[in-house]
């Protein structure tokens, strides 16, 4: 009996919490930064977000980096589109939680894994299908 609770305690200890259960939140973090994979970190950035509502995402991020194949649309990373895959956990640290989803618009998949600093703090990475992935900082509120 006592092997049985010990396998459940070390089950549900190693278990992802979800922040969301139905994997929708409301949360907007405003970006400050950017840190590109080739070229020097940009700080004092203004009117850069990503919104997440609902199901859906709000992109409007600055990019600078290598693309290797472009896209047909000229309107850059501002769009908006639902998610897919969205799934939330509480960091291993539990100082924050982490999101993970992806986007796709036009024939660019883009991978984003966000983590919410519980001091309203974000870091952000993104990766497209197309082009060398970028890295975001910033505040956010809502969730």
């Amino acid at each position: 009996m006592r092997r049985v609770a010990y396998i459940i305690a070390l089950c549900l200890l190693f278990m992802p919490v979800q922040a969301q259960k139905d994997g929708k939140m409301n949360v907007k973090a405003t970006i400050t930064s950017i840190t590109p994979a080739s070229y020097p970190s940009m700080n004092g950035l203004t009117d850069f977000y990503l919104e997440l509502r609902n199901d859906s995402a709000f992109v409007y991020l600055p990019y600078i980096g290598n693309v290797y194949t472009p896209a047909v649309s000229n309107d850059g990373l501002r769009f908006n589109e639902p998610c897919k895959g969205m799934k939330t956990r509480r960091t291993k640290k539990d100082d924050g939680t982490e999101a993970t989803f992806t986007l796709r618009h036009d024939i660019v998949v883009y991978k984003f894994r966000m983590t919410a600093y519980d001091d309203n703090t974000f870091c952000l990475y993104m990766t497209p299908t197309n082009a060398q992935s970028c890295q975001y900082h910033g505040e956010w509120e809502g969730w």
